[in-house]
């Protein structure tokens, strides 16, 4: 039997709607187990992308779509903030550059109930152009993860940050009033940025990815349990001796953990204000796991699954509550 290219993406698009993440090995056992057929390299390739665009749309063709999106989203949920962010182009039309999502019940919900620590990380689009999905993520009563607001941008640096930022704070109002306090991994665009829309606000350091950055340098085990033990310290005695404990073992290491600021990443110099002793990122990190296939589909079709991934948990969770 020869395998047309009509026919192996009939048989090709119901089994990716039930396995989107299917690769190009599992494609080839699939048709030689079930249809008794082999396919060559090119075929399979071709009707890959074919598939994947019938299923999760065009990549291309879904950037013109952004404003009606945006429109829609206006429409079905009022009081929600949404902006596109393109690049004028002299001779052709706007090149797309960001897209800002918070949506009202978001907005609201964090306000009403949620613990006052932001969570803010970054995740690649595993896409034809790339990108960033930037998240802002907080905590409910119960330690849920709760979303408060996302955007993707081109590329993560300080300017796209600061639009963030100050679309973020213009939804939660004033950072000094409210008493927010932020935690992120050591951005190099986000630091500044935040500096500059939030002037001296409480930022800690998600020390996870301290730790992932020293043990480059320092892999010992010693090293590594050292780094934790000075992060977890509660008290500043406690601290000052894990650190010397540190400087005892490899001054080197010492300097590289002493140039952060104390009361960014240890528990022992951190904001009394916040009653929130947490030293990583976990909120941000478990939503990105979470996004981590839908982050391969076009624009509209992530953004479109964000939103029902947000929606179905504050779904589950109002279940939850019913049965206490």
């Amino acid at each position: 039997m020869v395998a047309t290219q009509e026919w192996t993406l009939g048989k090709l698009v119901p089994k990716l709607r039930k396995h989107p993440t299917m690769k190009h090995r599992e494609v080839y056992d699939w048709f030689v187990r079930k249809c008794d057929i082999k396919l060559n390299s090119t075929c399979i390739t071709r009707a890959l992308k074919s598939a994947r665009k019938v299923v999760k749309g065009d990549e291309v063709a879904q950037y013109a779509l952004i404003w009606d999106y945006a429109n829609q989203l206006w429409t079905t949920n009022p009081g929600s903030t949404v902006q596109v962010g393109v690049i004028p182009m002299p001779e052709s039309p706007p090149q797309f550059q960001r897209f800002y999502v918070c949506l009202d019940a978001c907005k609201k919900g964090f306000k009403a109930g949620c613990q006052p620590l932001i969570g803010l990380d970054g995740a690649f689009l595993k896409t034809l152009h790339g990108g960033q999905l930037l998240t802002a993520c907080g905590q409910d009563a119960n330690n849920h993860v709760f979303v408060i607001a996302y955007e993707i941008v081109d590329v993560e640096n300080r300017y796209n940050c600061q639009w963030f930022l100050e679309l973020l704070h213009n939804d939660l109002g004033d950072y000094k009033k409210n008493g927010w306090t932020f935690i992120s991994d050591i951005q190099k665009g986000l630091i500044p940025a935040m500096q500059e829309v939030m002037p001296r606000v409480h930022h800690r350091f998600c020390v996870w990815h301290l730790w992932r950055n020293f043990s480059k340098q320092w892999g010992s085990i010693q090293m590594k349990e050292l780094v934790w033990e000075c992060a977890r310290s509660r008290t500043v005695s406690d601290f000052d001796r894990n650190m010397k404990r540190v400087k005892v073992i490899n001054e080197r290491a010492w300097a590289n953990l002493d140039k952060w600021p104390k009361k960014a990443w240890t528990k022992a110099h951190f904001y009394e204000g916040l009653k929130m002793d947490t030293i990583c990122n976990n909120a941000c990190e478990s939503f990105n796991a979470r996004t981590k296939h839908d982050r391969a589909k076009p624009i509209l079709t992530l953004v479109e699954e964000v939103r029902r991934i947000i929606m179905k948990t504050m779904i589950d969770n109002r279940q939850k509550l019913t049965n206490y």
